[in-house]
C-alpha cells in the first residue's frame, strides 16, 4: 500500500469518526434540552415535613408509626365485628398535632395485600378514620402511611401493623 492510499483511508476513517461523533453529540443535546419536567415529584409541604409520626388508636389500644418505619407496641386487636380505627398526627418532638387542614394532610389506611386475614376490612369515614371489620377470627396487617394531598404524593409508609380479630 503506498503512502497515499494510506492517507487517504486515515482521512476517510478521521472524516467518519467525526460524523459518527457529532451524530451522537447531536443527540444527547436534543435529549438533554427537553421542555419536560425533570422533577415529576412537587416539594413535600411544610406540615407534612412536620410530622413526625402517626398514633393509631383503636379503643383504648393505641400504636404510633414512626416516619422511619418504628413501630411502638401492637399489634392492635378487636373481638370479631366492627371497631373504630382513629389516626393522630405527632409532630417530630411527638407532640399532638391540632388543627391540621384535611385539604393538606391525610392518614391513607387499608388491609395489606399479602394480609393472610381474608375476612379484614376498612371503611374510610373520614381522612383520619375509619372501621375496621373483621369476621374471622385471625392475625393480619393493616397498611398506614401519611399522604400530602398539596403535593399529591405519600410522605411515609405505607408502612405496615398488625391486627389481630379475637
Amino acid at each position: 500500500m503506498t503512502k497515499e492510499k494510506r492517507t487517504v483511508r486515515h482521512i476517510k476513517l478521521v472524516h467518519r469518526t467525526t460524523m459518527l461523533a457529532a451524530a451522537l453529540l447531536i443527540a444527547l443535546g436534543t435529549s438533554a434540552c427537553s421542555d419536560e419536567p425533570t422533577d415529576y415529584l412537587a416539594p413535600i409541604t411544610a406540615e407534612a415535613q412536620n410530622v413526625g409520626a402517626i398514633r393509631l388508636a383503636v379503643g383504648d389500644q393505641t400504636m404510633t408509626v414512626f416516619k422511619d418505619g418504628k413501630v411502638t407496641l401492637g399489634p392492635l386487636s378487636f373481638p370479631r365485628g366492627s371497631a373504630l380505627v382513629t389516626a393522630t398526627l405527632l409532630d417530630n418532638q411527638g407532640n399532638e398535632m391540632t388543627n391540621v387542614d384535611p385539604a393538606k394532610l391525610k392518614v391513607n389506611m387499608g388491609q395489606s395485600a399479602t394480609s393472610q386475614l381474608g375476612s379484614l376490612s376498612y371503611t374510610r369515614i373520614d381522612d383520619f378514620s375509619g372501621t375496621l371489620t373483621g369476621t374471622t377470627v385471625g392475625t393480619g396487617e393493616f397498611s398506614v402511611s401519611l399522604f400530602d394531598a398539596v403535593s399529591r404524593r405519600a410522605v411515609f409508609g405505607p408502612y405496615f401493623v398488625g391486627i389481630v380479630v379475637r
